[in-house]
């Protein structure tokens, strides 16, 4: 038995005393592994004026290339100049007979660029420093055959067999099923279906009872699929700081590895008693885009993911990529379709409706041309032969021509409201309706309209029994003084005009006034309502707004207008308006 000495730790030591350390732990070393021939491996990325861009630092020993350093300028990134730094470092390294390569970096440095020139991890340190991972990542230099039949020592012996030995028919058998999965995946268009699908393989074929799948919307990640026993996910968004596996995965594009879940520190409360052994997080990347992560859990103790499992979960989460991004171009491609096809509609309804507002505009230059002409001209004729004679003119004869005058100024008044009744219809989109009193209406008209009545001798008949409906006022007086105008002009010698009630086969209630005159040409029924025609004898006084008027006002209520000649001769215009409901509004 050695003799007990008093010792004591000194928190000061020289710089004798740290050597003193090195060269006893490499004395130890020795005894093992005999002397470690250490050689520096250094590159440096010059300009050509020698200014250093970048540059790396490493040594090999023990048939491993240990990289130190690896640094860029910002100037020069992302030109391919990294991948050239490492490429040339491992080059030199195979031809010192080196077999493997290890390195470090943090989850805020390229872990993805490594991950895409075939490292892998194989130990993280979490919270190092607090938010972030350091990983250790590790790749042979040399396909696993030539290592095989190279000379190694124990230890690197003891890496390359990691591998069981029935690799490959358990590598046969995953491409198959994944081969099969990857055709189900491509034939499906739904995104949701998808990626069920997605969940529902990769629980399958990576021996995950727990699997998850969350898609990147904006700073979250969505839950958007899941296995039958997780139903707790449904709806689950997950911002940083609430999901760090998932996230180291999503931000470092790397598979992220918890061996024990349920003891660690990070657990999610979400997750309640689900007894998780091994979790695994694998990134879906499109690219250099992530699409979002893959989450599969396993539940036996001792059930780790392996080398081969985590390869095996990238090799999925990367099919994954692929059917997600086709089925997310689809879908996108169609909905552009769906909004350029609606645009294309929107524009021939635009159309249409510009070439029928030229066309009324057309028809309502013409008409304030025609129609307002004979009155303008007939005034101003008057007022000319006035004022040249209006010392010679008996009374009598002047008052007839200042009436004469009164009567064309009156028309044009009237004509010039019909016009601007017709605008405002055409611009009033959002209608108020309210139940109208169509007796009381009719009885306003025909007071109205009394001094013609009274000229033409006209006979009307009709009862007070009109089923009441829905509109405004004012418009449906004027559609009444519209129709019933004419039956005073065409309605015959003396006109004769009956108005009457009826219910619609549609439910709507239509209005008639009917006439005994010599009715309205075949030729001319097509454009009745068009702007701006008109009807029956063109020898009679009229303007052309009057029927067109009368069509844009109904349509406008939700009702239809209507001619039909009558079998006992004579004409019946005919306009429906809604029922009576409790209110009403037309958008």
């Amino acid at each position: 038995m050695k003799p007990v000495q008093q010792l004591h730790v000194d928190s000061n030591p020289s710089e004798a005393d740290l050597m003193q350390l090195k060269l006893g732990l490499q004395a130890y070393n020795r005894q093992a592994v005999g002397q470690r021939d250490l050689q520096a491996l250094n590159l440096v990325l010059r300009n050509q004026e020698g200014q250093v861009l970048g540059g790396l630092i490493a040594e090999t020993i023990w048939q491993w290339l240990l990289i130190q350093t690896l640094w860029l300028s910002e100037e020069v990134r992302g030109l391919g100049q990294g991948t050239l730094l490492l490429s040339t470092a491992e080059r030199l390294a195979l031809e010192r007979g080196c077999l493997f390569v290890a390195l470090e970096t943090f989850s805020f440095q390229s872990p993805r660029f490594y991950y895409q020139q075939g490292y892998r991890a194989y130990g993280q340190l979490d919270y190092f420093p607090k938010g972030h991972t350091r990983f250790s990542l590790w790749k042979p230099l040399q396909s696993p055959a030539t290592l095989g039949m190279a000379e190694v020592d124990r230890d690197s012996q003891a890496i390359t067999q990691l591998v069981p030995q029935n690799t490959v028919n358990i590598e046969q058998s995953f491409f198959a099923l994944l081969y099969q999965t990857s055709l189900d995946m491509l034939e499906r268009y739904d995104l949701d279906s998808l990626l069920q699908t997605i969940v529902d393989q990769a629980s399958l074929i990576l021996d995950s009872p727990y699997a998850e799948l969350m898609l990147v919307d904006a700073d979250e990640l969505v839950v958007r699929a899941f296995t039958r026993n997780q139903t707790y996910l449904l709806g689950d968004r997950v911002r940083r700081g609430e999901a760090l596996v998932s996230w180291r995965a999503h931000d470092t594009g790397m598979p992220a590895i918890i061996d024990n879940y349920s003891k660690w520190a990070g657990k999610r409360v979400v997750y309640g008693d689900a007894e998780l052994f091994a979790v695994g997080d694998f990134p879906i990347m499109a690219g250099d885009r992530c699409l979002g992560v893959l989450g599969l859990g396993r539940v036996r103790p001792g059930h780790a993911f392996s080398p081969i499992d985590i390869e095996n979960g990238m090799r999925f989460s990367r099919l994954a990529a692929m059917v997600i991004d086709h089925t997310q171009l689809h879908e996108t491609a169609q909905k552009e379709i769906a909004t350029r096809k609606l645009v294309e509609d929107e524009l021939r309804q635009r159309n249409r409706q510009l070439a029928e507002q030229n066309s009324e505009l057309d028809a309502y230059a013409h008409s304030v041309a025609h129609d307002l002409k004979n009155p303008l001209t007939s005034i101003l004729g008057t007022i000319k032969i006035v004022r040249a004679k209006i010392h010679e003119l008996p009374l009598q004869q002047l008052q007839v021509m200042l009436g004469m005058a009164d009567r064309n100024a009156a028309k044009m008044q009237e004509i010039i409201e019909a016009l601007l009744l017709m605008g405002s219809v055409r611009k009033e989109s959002d209608l108020e309706m309210q139940e109208l009193d169509m007796v009381a209406i009719v009885k306003e008209v025909l007071q109205r309209l009394e001094a013609q009545i009274h000229e033409s001798a006209a006979i009307i008949d009709f009862t007070d029994f009109l089923l009441p409906a829905m509109g405004m006022r004012a418009w449906v007086e004027q559609v009444l003084i519209n129709y019933l105008s004419n039956a005073l002009k065409y309605g015959g010698e003396p006109p004769h005009i009956e108005i009457s009630c009826s219910k619609a086969a549609n439910g709507m209630v239509r209005y008639c006034v009917a006439d005994r005159g010599p009715g309205v040409r075949l030729e001319d029924v097509p454009g009745l309502f068009e702007a701006f025609e008109r009807c029956g004898n063109q020898n009679k006084e009229g303007h052309g707004v009057g029927l067109s008027l009368v069509k844009r006002i109904v349509n406008k209520l939700g009702g239809d207008v209507a001619y039909r000649a009558r079998i006992d001769g004579g004409s019946e215009f005919s306009f429906e308006l809604p029922t009576v409901i409790l209110s009403s509004k037309l958008d």
